[in-house]
């Protein structure tokens, strides 16, 4: 008889360690669908969880491994006794949540913000990142059929659903006028994926995005902004740890604090001289008071963080201006895909929309302190978009009809057993060759 080889999947198991970890599947629900692995999307929530050791700010429970993966296309290998609609042989997208179904919010259809809800890839709940799952038939969608033979483009439908959820919301919010603007902070697979919804649905809705990045920034143009602009690149924990690192060994000295010699490097840029001058100031007050070497140590570094932090807000603050101009004062809604709260709080305060405007929040924003009366003021909406809400099917139908327009969104594949290398930086994505945000993991 064949031996029956062992499962694999992709655990995080503590701070930047990853295991490709074998194990049994337990006997199969009455309500379950057993999967086979075809193709996951790399989230960036995954990258943190493999950064953090599976630490999550919205789980306080105890801490345990986990396994990745939440942007999931399978193969149906085996059928629950009490489902009905699926077959062996079906490819489904997999939806990631498991709501409770009977708190207010399941009950008013708002399933997507129950607060009991599981959700792969983030503690508790263990992802899809393995050979082979088992995942409720209710949360599995069968795919369309030109569909189910492009896994790899099909795996966009989790995050695309999300952005097309922010669209719809938006929508509730606005109704944008020929003349008016929509901004899109960020050039990650969330924010090229608001400009493909937006796109795909009016190809004439007037899209600015504004990023960092050069090549993200060239791919949006190509890709269907109509203007782009380059966002701070200003990185005050780089640049206040590089401060921190040189002065590390003079704190205790007499005579460095007033020396223009130190961190010469840093002080080649205003954010950098700015924040050389903090910490530099930071360590004469602590030795004022007879501070010790740790305290200082810990003062100069947030000092330096702070000044290059408002350089940064101040050149954020100038490029949404810059906006505001180019879109002659008619910008209505942005959507801030980074999660920087620094940026959104910029927003707020540049006072750059349209009264009667929106900010749509795709990011995690946590401890974002803002002066409310700049929403009061222009009577801006702010909503923030917690994951998608019945969008699977219509995101599915604008896979399948216009497979085309969004493939270039993938910019890379990788397979299966190569993830690990990947997260670890030993390889490189196989490059599709369009640029895109997206790396897709594929079975081999």
């Amino acid at each position: 008889m064949k031996k029956k080889q062992a499962l694999r999947r992709w655990d995080v198991t503590g701070k930047r360690q990853l295991e490709m970890v074998n194990f049994e599947l337990p006997r199969i629900q009455a309500g379950d669908l057993h999967l086979e692995f075809l193709a996951n999307g790399v989230c960036g929530s995954d990258t943190h969880m493999f950064h953090t050791g599976a630490v999550h700010p919205g789980h306080a429970g105890g801490h345990h491994s986990l396994t990745l993966g939440h942007e999931l296309i399978a193969r149906v290998k085996r059928v629950g006794r009490n489902v009905a609609g699926f077959k062996v042989g079906d490819i489904v997208a997999v939806e990631p949540g498991l709501p409770c179904g009977t708190c207010p919010n399941c009950l008013k259809g708002r399933y997507h913000c129950c607060p009991k809800t599981k959700y792969m890839g983030t503690p508790p709940q263990d992802g899809g990142l393995a050979d082979e799952f088992y995942w409720p038939a209710r949360w599995c969608h069968k795919l369309p059929a030109k569909l189910a033979k492009d896994p790899v483009l099909a795996s966009l439908v989790e995050p695309l659903a999300a952005c097309r959820q922010s669209w719809a919301l938006r929508n509730k919010l606005v109704d944008l006028a020929d003349d008016e603007w929509t901004i899109i902070t960020g050039t990650g697979a969330m924010a090229l994926g608001v400009l493909a919804i937006i796109k795909a649905s009016n190809p004439k809705e007037k899209v600015m995005v504004l990023g960092r990045g050069e090549a993200a920034l060239k791919f949006a143009t190509e890709y269907g902004a109509d203007a782009t602009l380059q966002l701070s690149g200003v990185n005050p924990e780089r640049i206040a740890a590089t401060i921190a690192a040189e002065l590390d060994p003079l704190v205790e000295t007499n005579h460095f604090d007033d020396d223009s010699s130190v961190c010469k490097d840093v002080c080649k840029t205003k954010a950098g001289k700015k924040a050389v001058q903090a910490a530099l100031a930071a360590v004469r007050e602590c030795r004022s008071r007879g501070a010790h070497k740790p305290v200082i140590l810990q003062t100069l570094t947030e000092a330096a963080r702070k000044a290059a932090e408002d350089v940064m807000t101040e050149e954020n603050t100038a490029v949404f201006k810059h906006a505001q101009e180019m879109a002659n004062g008619f910008i209505s809604s942005v959507f801030e895909c980074t999660g920087s709260e620094r940026l959104l709080e910029t927003l707020f305060n540049s006072r750059c929309m349209l009264a009667n405007g929106a900010i749509i929040g795709l990011g995690c924003h946590y401890g974002v302190h803002f002066d409310v009366a700049m929403l009061r003021r222009f009577e801006l909406a702010f909503q923030p978009v917690r994951r998608s809400c019945n969008q699977f099917p219509a995101t599915l139908e604008l896979l399948n009809d216009r497979p085309e327009f969004f493939a270039p969104l993938v910019g890379g594949t990788a397979s299966f057993e190569d993830f690990g290398k990947l997260m670890f930086g030993e390889v490189e994505r196989a490059e599709t060759g369009t640029g895109g945000p997206k790396t897709v993991i594929v079975r081999s």
